[in-house]
Formats: structure tokens, C-alpha cells, sequence
């Protein structure tokens, strides 16, 4: 395992000392999942959460204005760096872009035989060169995406193994709701196509449905970013529809070419959605969510086909819903956090 050399069994994971970082700056609904995952390993492994401490008065709480790849990066060189001595075995680094790294402005001091893992949840294109900034900062062990595409390149421009490990869901998204307890019609969340938005709003308000979107969800109050994807949750696990578009179908800027299975498709199969949109395009989807059936909606179609399809979609509710259920029955406990961690342990251990 590059710098380090340690054998790792079955027992190894369950059995030694597990350190994460946490950077507590990050603030809002996108984070959800980034928590979810950090209790998961929090709680699989006992590990004791690092992060570091920003005051009001320490240059430090400037750092989140100041992440990787802002035209303010730069000024992270007169940032006094801190020292963090963290004693494990397994140290943890979970970050949903390289723009959260820290360990330039954080110095963390391990044992020499500690084994470094690195998840992230997004590498896009443009953000390879941050990633080997990361890279070339902080030795990892383990080097692990969630977008599957991205694993070559990543190789290249880093010259380091990376390996694939999907996003994944809580146990909290896994319901046993009926059809009847579903009292939302449709849901949204995320990027919209606004056309399409428009017409499922108008379908709604004409046969008197409940339509809940992202804006709709968005004031939670003083709820953190867990209370907040668990209030999700609870609001996917009581929808029938889920409406959902692959990255590069509404963001192409920033897919520039590549079209992962991001944590809303994850979420939406395990809380039992009938999923409607664009699936994206990208070869590991059967293999993530395999069988699950995306009932297209094509954006291009005019809004009267729109409308048409909704209507053939929702006088079919109650088969759709029924199906999805038994998908999220038969494989939602595959597309957990801890089903996600056992590859990690099994990955840890062949190489």
C-alpha cells in the first residue's frame, strides 16, 4: 500500500482505531449525504471525528471563502498552518469535491503505519487539477471516486490507482410505506428543466395533486445538514413520482462529457420512486441500480406530449408504484452506506 506497509485481513477494519476528518464549515441541503456518510463510518468503526476548530478571532474561519480553485485560493499561503496530532490506524478523508481539502492549511501528524483512505463524491472534469493538488499535499493509501468515468483520467493526471465505490443512501431512505401512505404525487429535487417543471406543476394543480419541489423544501429552519436530508428523506419515502435528469442532460458546463449516477438516482430507487426523466448516460449505471426502469420524459417534446405522458404515467400509478416498491424491497439494503464500506474494507485488502 504505497508508503505504507501493512497487512490488512478480514479483521483488520474491525479491530484497530479509525480517525475521520470533518469540516464542520460546510453549511446547507448539498452536505446531507456528505454527513451521511461520515456518521456511518463514525458509527461502523467508532472512529473519533477530527476537525478543525475555527474561532472568530483566527484567520482560519477565512478559509472557506478561500477553497481550491476560487480566484482567492491563493491567499491559503498566509494562512498559518495548524498541527493536528491524530493517533489511528485508519484515517478517514471524506469530501464531496477537492475544493473542501484542508490538509494544506492543516497539518495532520499520523502513525507511520497508518493506512489513508480518501473518498469523493464529485470529480469532474474540471476539477482534476484540484484533485492533484490534493494529491501531491497529502499521501492517501486509498484513493476512491464515486464517478466511475473518472477513474482514468484521475490515474493519469495523478499517477496513482483510484478506484470506483457509488454513492449510497442511509437506512433512513429504505421505507415499507404503502401506496397509500405516498400523499406526494410527484417530487423534485435538484436541477430542473423549467418546461418540464412548468407542466408537472400545471398537471398537479389540474387534478388537485401535491407537487414538492427543492424550493418548496428549502427553508428547514435550524435543522442541520443531516435533520435536513433525513426531512428529505421522509419526503421521498411518501412520493410516487420521483423526477429525475442525468448531470449532463441540465448542467453540460459541468459534466463536460461525463454523466455519473450521482446520490438523487441512489436515493430516489431506495425510498421506492417510480422514477421519470433521463437516466444518465454512463455504462456503470446497470451495475449501481441494476433492473431499475427510468420511465422517460423527454424535455425536447412539446407540452402538450408532456402533459399527455404524465397523464398515461399517473393512470398507471398504482402497478409503477407497486414495481418500485419490490425494487427498493429486493435491493435497497445494496445501495447503504455499510454495503459501501464492506468494497472499501475488500478493496483495502487486495492491494
Amino acid at each position: 500500500m504505497g508508503a505504507n506497509i501493512v497487512r490488512i485481513n478480514k479483521s483488520f477494519f474491525e479491530n484497530c482505531q479509525h480517525a475521520i476528518w470533518i469540516n464542520n464549515s460546510l453549511k446547507g441541503v448539498p452536505y446531507g449525504s456528505l454527513r451521511s456518510l461520515e456518521q456511518s463510518i463514525i458509527r461502523r468503526y467508532n472512529a473519533n471525528p477530527y476537525c478543525s476548530s475555527v474561532s472568530e478571532y483566527n484567520p482560519h474561519r477565512f478559509a472557506k471563502w478561500l477553497g481550491l480553485g476560487t480566484n482567492k485560493s491563493n491567499l491559503r499561503l498566509l494562512i498559518p498552518s495548524r498541527h493536528h496530532q491524530v493517533k489511528a490506524d485508519v484515517f478517514w478523508s471524506v469530501l464531496m469535491g477537492p475544493e473542501n481539502f484542508e490538509f494544506d492549511i492543516n497539518r495532520i501528524r499520523l502513525p507511520q503505519k497508518c493506512i489513508r483512505i480518501l473518498y469523493l463524491f464529485d470529480t469532474f472534469p474540471s476539477q482534476y487539477k484540484l484533485v492533484k493538488y490534493m494529491t501531491d499535499h497529502f499521501y492517501y493509501d486509498l484513493l476512491i471516486s464515486s464517478f466511475q468515468e473518472a477513474l482514468a483520467p484521475l490515474s493519469e493526471v495523478t499517477e496513482r490507482d483510484w478506484y470506483f465505490i457509488p454513492q449510497a443512501i442511509p437506512r433512513v431512505f429504505l421505507s415499507d410505506s404503502t401506496s397509500r401512505d405516498r400523499k406526494f404525487a410527484f417530487v423534485s429535487f435538484g436541477r430542473k428543466v423549467s418546461k418540464v417543471d412548468d407542466v408537472i406543476a400545471q398537471f398537479c394543480d389540474t387534478k388537485k395533486l401535491a407537487y414538492v419541489t427543492t424550493d418548496q423544501n428549502a427553508e428547514t429552519g435550524a435543522m442541520d445538514e443531516l435533520e435536513r436530508y433525513h426531512n428529505y428523506a421522509d419526503i421521498l419515502n411518501k412520493a410516487v413520482f420521483n423526477i429525475s435528469w442525468g448531470v449532463r442532460e441540465t448542467n453540460p458546463l459541468r459534466s463536460c462529457g461525463i454523466d455519473p449516477v450521482t446520490a438523487r438516482w441512489i436515493e430516489a430507487s431506495a425510498a421506492g420512486n417510480v422514477i421519470v426523466g433521463t437516466p444518465p448516460v454512463c455504462s456503470e449505471f446497470a451495475d449501481v441500480l441494476p433492473g431499475k426502469t427510468v420511465y422517460l420524459l423527454n424535455q425536447q417534446s412539446s407540452c402538450e406530449a408532456i402533459y399527455a405522458r404524465l397523464e398515461k404515467l399517473w393512470s398507471n400509478r398504482d402497478a409503477l408504484s407497486s414495481e418500485a416498491r419490490k425494487y427498493a424491497t429486493q435491493y435497497g439494503h445494496r445501495l447503504t452506506w455499510d454495503s459501501r464500506l464492506s468494497q472499501i474494507e475488500s478493496i483495502a485488502q487486495k492491494i
